[in-house]
């Protein structure tokens, strides 16, 4: 349990290998081991006819082949290091058998005294080769030259261990279950892929420079197998004594492949009798699917520029999530089953939920970009109104086909009525619905870290797509996508909070406000106040361990100089433009809220009665977005901001400027701005507040420009990436240009006009970088506030 914890990618398919271990090809091990079993009866009963010197000759030709031989080469001359080769532990097998057959065990003596020298020469030998090939080499390279995992040293240690252990569990009268138990248990531990990847990852990820060392990391690995598998063993024994598990195991077991087949017949029968709740589940398992196609394009955009075909996509690449869509449904219609005792009712129940869901969806996304949410059931008090706005040959249709699934429904649950009605006692209806609503309660968890059920979602390989739940439910389902949005906290309550607290505090700014406004002039009636969220701009030259060639920032970095600026913190790294917008429009700061409201224009924003935020205090709100508006929900944000109008890709009030850099897919910020200064010019005699986020540097930062201008040096960036730092920062340059020719347009406007501008965040270009180290460094950005030269003009003035 301590080396799976410490896996960060833990997935289904670790447990599948121990179900199917040879299909899977994952329990290489454990495959060998089925396909020996399978051949021992056969070699046993040829062994059987021979006689003891011909067996004596077989066991010494082979093990001068396989021990003596790979000893005197150190070469692992049959590929048997692995420990799962079939050859080998056929050998393995042999010797046991030789064991028994000649009774060795009983007549061999000092037992323990056997484990004490065989273990002093395998760490002599160790010893010894250490210091020969330091003297002759000056380094450790052959330290192990005689102690290959199946040499003659190895070999004895691993005997003497196994007589020993033997001879131990007959004195101590150990159970053939126990000893069982921890030989399977230990086989598990060592051969589970997770467990040795982790063990090479975690324990092993070093190099050996003493046999000190290399005696201390072998204790240090011996000790947590040895510990985890006496766990396991433990556990597998105390399970092995539970009632039910005797009669689950005398149920499975068998002993003939007769008994085989007429167990699985037995699961046959079992699975006929319970065939309705099989056809069911795949019958949602397609109803799913159906779902996800029905609400995703013809290719799916899976990254920024990387698109696949949902036919494709979709069945082959998120089976996990399919099957997890599927659960759920099923486990909501066993405890409809279980409460009403009536199968068809419930199947019914739960078809026209499915369908509304998935119609609902079907006609939302294309409107709003976005699946039905949690916060849309607060609009079932108003369907009047929302079934006026659907065509009415839609609803025809639906209440047509609902109507049809009742009639079905009780035709069949009449008709059928024995083998649709559930037979189960009261305690037994009792549990399975105390356990079904404990199953389903986990969608309240799903988004808390360490939780079952957060687990069972990142092993289903569910993504958390808050920012854009389109691609979130065609890719996890509408349901998970639908639960993915349930469990969000705003807040936790802060200590001491109060009526009578926030009171005390508002009086308090209010107060200092007014002293500080007495020296401030009123805001002009034609003021104009910008925010410009430039997309991942920061300074490349301030990121620890690199340099780079050439400035591509003069200009801001002059601008800088002459205005209010400075670094500003960002909360995000390579990402969360729309968080750093929602915290620069609202005041607030993205910390105060809960882990699991990660998102607030599409978690939070929605739920709000009433948003405040900076629109408050003008009376023209304009945003502009030189991209796409569907992710991060920004139209319903923007609208429930108060911003009056939102000028996008695809908008109503149309982008007039689009131009892009060379190759670059993305509208340059020189276009954005002279959208901005539109926007500025149609503002009449009234406050005006822009928002203005720009895209041309958003990532993937690949070779769009014909320039090449920087050349980056140092660790920040892997090899692999100095390339694309360099790309970004050429178009930081034409950011930088584009900016200081804005700037001067705005000093030509004769009106008051203050632009707060700033970078978002960082691009996550710099990995090599320890974010534990440099944490502060890589969530710098630039900022500055600039008043256009009427605003300086009259500032002189009023001075004077």
């Amino acid at each position: 349990m301590f080396l799976v914890t410490r896996s960060v990618g833990l997935v289904w398919r670790n447990f599948w290998g121990i179900l199917f271990p040879i299909s899977s090809n994952i329990f290489a091990y454990g495959a060998s081991i089925v396909l020996i079993m399978l051949l021992a009866p056969y070699l046993f009963e040829y062994l059987n006819k021979q006689k003891n010197i011909v067996v004596r000759r077989i066991l010494t030709v082979t093990t001068i082949l396989f021990v003596v031989m790979p000893t005197i080469f150190s070469k692992d001359l049959w590929f048997f290091a692995s420990g799962n080769n079939p050859v080998w532990l056929l050998y393995l097998m042999l010797l046991g058998y030789v064991i028994k057959r000649f009774d060795w065990m009983s007549k061999i003596h000092f037992k323990f005294a056997h484990l004490i020298v065989s273990a002093a020469i395998y760490f002599g030998m160790t010893y010894l080769m250490e210091q020969i090939s330091y003297m002759i080499r000056e380094n450790v390279e052959t330290m192990t030259r005689f102690n290959v995992p199946n040499s003659v040293f190895a070999m004895y240690l691993t005997l003497s261990i196994f007589v020993f252990g033997i001879a131990i569990s007959k004195r101590i009268k150990a159970s053939a279950n126990v000893v069982a138990a921890l030989f399977i248990s230990t086989q598990v531990v060592i051969n589970w892929e997770p467990n040795i990847t982790l063990i090479e990852k975690y324990l092993t990820g070093f190099t050996i420079t003493s046999t000190k060392q290399w005696l201390v990391e072998l204790t240090k690995s011996g000790i947590i197998i040895f510990v985890a598998s006496v766990a396991m063993a433990v556990i597998l024994v105390l399970i092995s004594m539970i009632p039910w598990f005797k009669k689950l195991a005398k149920i499975l077991s068998f002993s003939s492949f007769d008994e085989f087949m007429a167990k699985l017949r037995g699961i046959g029968k079992w699975v006929a009798a319970r065939k309705k709740i099989f056809y069911s589940a795949l019958f949602f398992y397609i109803v799913t699917m159906i779902q996800m196609f029905s609400v995703s394009p013809v290719k799916i955009k899976v990254g920024v520029s990387t698109w696949q075909p949902a036919i494709l996509f979709i069945p082959f690449n998120r089976q996990a999530a399919i099957i997890l869509n599927t659960v759920i449904v099923m486990a909501f219609l066993l405890l409809i089953y279980v409460i009403t005792k009536r199968f068809w009712y419930s199947f019914a129940i739960t078809l026209i939920i499915e369908l509304a869901l998935g119609i609902a969806n079907y006609l939302k996304i294309p409107l709003r970009n976005e699946p039905v949410l949690p916060s849309d059931l607060q609009m079932l008090g108003g369907m009047k109104d929302i079934l006026g706005m659907v065509d009415p040959i839609i609803l025809i249709i639906g209440f047509a086909l609902i109507f049809v699934l009742i009639v079905i429904a009780v035709f069949l649950q009449h008709r059928f009525k024995q083998q649709s009605t559930l037979r189960m006692r009261w305690q037994g209806r009792v549990a399975s619905t105390v356990l079904l609503a404990v199953f389903l309660s986990g969608a309240f968890f799903v988004n808390h870290e360490g939780s079952v059920p957060f687990t069972v979602f990142n092993m289903s390989n569910i993504n958390r797509y808050f920012y854009n739940q389109e691609l979130g439910a065609q890719i996890n389902g509408p349901i998970v996508q639908f639960i993915n949005n349930v469990d969000t906290k705003v807040m936790n309550k802060p200590e001491g909070y109060s009526k009578a607290e926030v009171d005390r505090v508002m009086k308090k700014y209010d107060n200092d406000a007014d002293k500080i406004n007495q020296t401030r002039s009123s805001w002009a009636k034609d003021q104009t106040f910008i925010f410009n969220l430039s997309e991942s701009f920061s300074d490349p030259a301030r990121v620890p361990n690199q340099t780079i060639s050439s400035d591509p920032m003069p200009n801001i970095r002059n601008i800088k100089k002459n205005t209010t600026s400075g670094l500003m913190m960002s909360t995000g790294y390579g990402g969360g433009t729309a968080n750093i917008e929602w915290e620069s429009l609202t005041g607030l700061d993205l910390s105060s809220l809960s882990p699991t409201l990660p998102t607030p224009y599409t978690q939070l924003v929605d739920n709000q009665n009433i948003a405040p935020n900076i629109t408050n205090l003008f009376d023209e709100k304009v945003a502009v977005h030189p991209y796409v508006a569907s992710l991060y929900n920004r139209k319903n944000v923007f609208k429930k901001f108060g911003f009056q109008k939102f000028y996008y890709v695809g908008s109503k009030d149309k982008l007039k400027y689009t131009d892009k850099i060379d190759d670059n897919p993305y509208i340059s910020d020189e276009s954005a701005y002279k959208d901005t200064l539109d926007v500025i010019d149609k503002s009449t005699n009234k406050t005006q507040f822009i928002q203005l986020s720009t895209m041309q540097n958003h990532m993937p930062f690949n070779d769009y420009y014909q320039k090449h201008d920087y050349t980056i040096d140092g660790t920040a960036a892997p090899e692999v990436y100095k390339p694309r730092v360099e790309y970004y920062s050429q178009g930081l340059n034409y950011t930088d240009k584009a900016t200081k020719t804005f700037l001067a347009k705005l000093d030509k406007i004769n009106k008051p006009i203050t632009l707060v501008w700033y970078g978002d965040h960082l691009a996550a270009l710099f990995d090599n970088d320890s974010m534990d180290e440099y944490g502060i460094q890589l969530h710098q950005t630039d900022y500055f506030i600039y008043n256009n030269k009427y605003i300086r003009d009259r500032t002189k003035q009023s001075a004077v």
